[in-house]
């Protein structure tokens, strides 16, 4: 056919149609039994490994999990072996600043990588250090109920499951008066109490237990409400009903009409049957937040130093590398101090360098003289610790509602 239609084409298409003939394409519907390309349908020599037109690796389209996580690793987590071996100039307030704005950049990775690279690390740690942990336990305050974790819950407690035993046995309790009259002896009676007392007193024991853990009180009696707060909004709501029903029954029973109110509800009934999840999704967020207040903080770096004449993206660097520091000396100290017994001097020493290394920081890195940037640094601080606590509360408002 090919050569039947030639003779009646011009030579424009001549060349068109023996071109699209000659393309990889083509040729791989022409010859479906060899190997081509899956990118740019190029053909693959034999155990051909990568593309040699495009440099795709060969596959059948088929992605292993295996080659997910490595693409993860060496794409996003990896960082050169030379880049390892200056992870100690971090702890020289400034030093990987100064250097990388005089040019000498090839010997760190990108700032923001090395910031995330170094977070990996540490949330990682965090959450490992939840895992499996019993120690995650709930505590009734007057601001509400929180969820934290501490080591005085010894094993680990259903907190929802003994929570349905224990609102099932004060149901069976109270509903004695329903039972046939035959049913309804002295000895049934004392029976009956005997088995609810013990079942009651075991369930109330562990709701109480773990309550009351991290507290100074020595009552075993879990509270008789839970309170849910969201910024200024506070709920509460009787604890019998957190175990008995879900959110939506709540809401129609109290008539709950306003959105945050339902997403208190919700989110709240979710944190209880599931407080290790809400936990690990603080720390998740934790990354983001710290980002978020190096971006805030460059721009009050920008303001104080503005005749400087300094970039805004110069005061973001230095922050990241500032912060990817502070979270790399946290890692080093919480492995040190949950393997070895110098847990108090590693500590001391952890704390000593987040009072100085800020300061240290700024004089090194700023060349102003100490009065200055005690002044500034002072400054600094203060809107510091305001911001961190709003990021903070902003981020735990939107991962109690989304998690």
């Amino acid at each position: 056919m090919r050569f039947t239609l030639l003779p009646y084409l011009s030579a424009k298409d001549k060349i068109l149609f023996t071109h699209s003939l000659n393309h990889p394409f083509t040729q791989s519907l022409i010859h479906p039994l060899k190997k081509y390309c899956q990118n740019c349908y190029h053909p693959l020599p034999y155990k051909a490994k990568f593309c040699a037109h495009c440099g795709q690796k060969a596959s059948d389209g088929k992605v292993p999990v295996s080659d997910v996580l490595q693409q993860l690793w060496f794409r996003v987590l990896r960082l050169e072996s030379r880049s390892w071996k200056v992870l100690w100039r971090l702890f020289i307030p400034g030093q990987v600043s100064l250097d990388y704005f005089r040019g000498k950049r090839k010997r760190y990775p990108p700032p923001v990588q090395f910031f995330f690279v170094i977070m990996f690390f540490f949330l990682l740690l965090l959450n490992s250090m939840i895992g499996d942990s019993p120690n995650v336990g709930f505590s009734e305050t007057d601001k509400g109920f929180q969820v934290r974790s501490n080591d005085t819950v010894t094993r680990p407690i259903d907190l929802y499951q003994v929570g349905q035993q224990y609102a099932q046995m004060k149901r069976l309790k109270s509903e004695f008066d329903s039972f046939p009259p035959e049913y309804r002896t002295p000895q049934v009676r004392a029976a009956l109490d005997s088995l609810f007392q013990r079942a009651d007193d075991e369930a109330s024991a562990k709701l109480g237990r773990i309550f009351s853990a991290g507290s100074d009180s020595m009552l075993n009696r879990p509270p008789d409400s839970i309170t849910f707060s969201l910024g200024v909004r506070v709920l509460r709501v009787p604890l019998m009903d957190i175990f008995e029903h879900d959110a939506e029954h709540l809401i129609q029973k109290y008539q709950f009409t306003h959105w945050a109110d339902k997403a208190m509800l919700r989110q709240g009934i979710k944190s209880v049957k599931e407080p290790k999840t809400l936990l690990k999704a603080y720390i998740g967020s934790l990354g983001w937040t710290i980002l978020a207040l190096v971006a805030l903080m460059a721009g009050v770096l920008t303001l104080l130093y503005i005749r400087s004449k300094r970039y805004y993206v110069e005061h973001f660097i230095f922050l990241l590398h500032e912060h990817t520091a502070i979270i790399l000396l946290l890692t080093i100290a919480i492995l040190l101090a949950r393997f070895t017994n110098l847990d108090k001097y590693v500590w001391s020493v952890t704390i000593g360098w987040f009072l100085l290394s800020p300061l240290l920081a700024m004089k090194r890195y700023y060349r102003e003289n100490w009065l200055w940037t005690l002044l500034k640094s002072f400054v600094f601080s203060v809107v510091y610790v305001i911001g961190f606590v709003l990021l903070f509360i902003v981020g735990v408002a939107v991962v109690f509602l989304i998690f």
